[in-house]
Formats: structure tokens, sequence, C-alpha cells
């Protein structure tokens, strides 16, 4: 059965929400706290975690990490102001990476065992990973870029704009 996350910004609060694509299966895997919204939505490459943001603009924003099975979610790093909400927030397809936007920079998180201190990778936002996890797309006012994450190449641009994702294939 494929599984959508899609996202009830209902107030008082926001709620991360499994179905499928008609519609048919609906399950509140969690709801935040009142007067705080959800952003992002990421599966893990396993598909037994969710990884999103929590926030409001009064008291900024938490990424955390929501295990389905057990229904627990825990933070792995906040921010204490959100002038600009999280648009994407993507997990590494082969390891426990994620690479996401706030306030108008991104991030990189190294292993998500523990909490930690993200990387700043630079401006942008909606950053999304290339099928091997070396690189990511992004997008800024001025286009839509390639970063390598590890190397020394400059950040191509590639022309378009907003909303940039790279083609994965499903896991065999």
């Amino acid at each position: 059965m494929a599984r959508w996350l899609p996202i009830d910004g209902s107030s008082p609060t926001s709620k991360l929400v499994l179905t499928d694509p008609d519609f048919t299966f609906e399950d509140t895997v969690y709801t935040s706290e009142p007067h705080r919204e959800i952003y992002g939505g990421a599966w893990s490459r396993d598909g037994t975690e969710v990884a999103f943001f929590e926030g409001s603009y009064e008291s900024g924003a938490t990424l955390k990490i929501l295990n389905l099975s057990t229904g627990e979610d825990r933070p792995l790093c906040s921010f204490s102001s959100m002038g600009n909400p999280p648009r994407r927030v993507s997990w590494a397809g082969a390891s426990d990476r994620l690479v996401f936007d706030i306030n108008g920079t991104m991030y990189l998180l190294d292993g998500l065992s523990s909490p930690g201190t993200p990387t700043p990778l630079g401006p942008g936002f909606g950053p999304a990973w290339s099928p091997d996890d070396t690189q990511i797309v992004y997008d800024t006012r001025a286009g839509v870029y390639v970063k390598t994450l590890y190397g020394s190449e400059p950040d191509l641009s590639i022309g378009g704009q907003y909303y940039s994702d790279w083609r994965r294939d499903p896991p065999q």
C-alpha cells in the first residue's frame, strides 16, 4: 500500500496523517502542541520514521523524528526564531542524514541517533538529496542549483525556479 503523509494545519493544532492515495485509510500519527504548526515531513529510508518540524513564529521550531510504531517523538535540534518557516526536510536514501532549510538557510544534520548541531550549508530553500546522496538540489530566488556536499566544486546553476526535487528509485 502506498502511504502519503499529508499535514493537516487546522487550528489550534496541526497533525501528521498517514493515508493512502485515495484517502480510504487515514490515521493521525502526531498532533502538535496548541498553536504550533507542522512543517516538512520526510520518510526514513525504511519507512519506520518521519522527520518533521514543529514550531511557531513566536517560539521558533524544533526538528523531530517520529517513530511510527511506538508513536514516540524525539527532538534533534531547535531554532529559537522562525522568520521563514521550513519548506522541506529531506532524508538521505542510504544513511542517517537530513538536509533541511529554515530562515532561508540550508543545513545538514549528520547522524540522527542523538540530538546534534546542524552544519549550515549556505542560503537556499527546499533542499533534496541526489539519488547517490552526494549532492543536493535546492532553490534560491535566482534559480535552482546543485551543491556537491563532499568536495570543493562550486554550486552549479541549472536554471528553473522553486521546489526542485530529485527522482529516487523505490527501495529494492
